[in-house]
């Protein structure tokens, strides 16, 4: 998602990057929405809610994936 910059982008691109599918992916996606750092605009659409977040993401995208 955070390549996508702060657009919105559809549910299932964010599924199929991940290679999940949406019930694999339901309760993280709830998590986020409840957490405020997503927000849905429309029925299978999905933003970041944090002005800038992508940025971030993307800039510490390293740090990121070696916590993983």
């Amino acid at each position: 998602m955070a390549s996508e910059g702060d657009a919105e982008i559809a549910t299932s691109g964010v599924l199929e990057r991940l290679g999940k599918s949406a019930s694999q992916v339901s309760v993280i996606r709830s998590r986020l929405l409840k957490d405020s750092l997503i927000e849905a605009p429309g029925y299978g659409r999905l933003r970041f809610a944090i002005p800038y977040m992508a940025d971030y993401l993307n800039e510490h995208r390293a740090e990121l994936e070696s916590c993983l």
